[in-house]
């Protein structure tokens, strides 16, 4: 017995996000996967079948399905989801 995904629902605003971020040209790149992977699986499209168009691994599509279920939006948007950026370090000559 095969599990089915959890259904993804996508606002008309948020849609539009995805789409933007898809058709720019200075998007980067797992931006543009992640909001990819996001509308078709909105379209009803299961893990396997985005999967398997996208050429990546199903875990991929379903990992983003869940985060986005958690985090909405925000969390498709990210550089390095779950990575917290630590603020670059001043250093001085040392000894003076």
């Amino acid at each position: 017995m095969s599990k089915v995904a959890c259904s993804v629902v996508v606002s008309e605003r948020d849609r539009e996000q995805l789409q933007e971020w898809v058709r720019a040209q200075f998007t980067p790149q797992q931006v543009v996967l992640r909001s990819r992977i996001l509308l078709m699986a909105a379209e009803g499209k299961q893990d396997l079948e985005i999967a398997s168009e996208l050429e990546i691994n199903r875990h991929t599509a379903s990992l983003w399905r869940k985060r986005f279920h958690a985090d909405g939006l925000d969390a498709c948007g990210r550089q390095n989801p779950g990575v917290v950026e630590n603020p670059p370090t001043i250093r001085t000559r040392w000894p003076p």
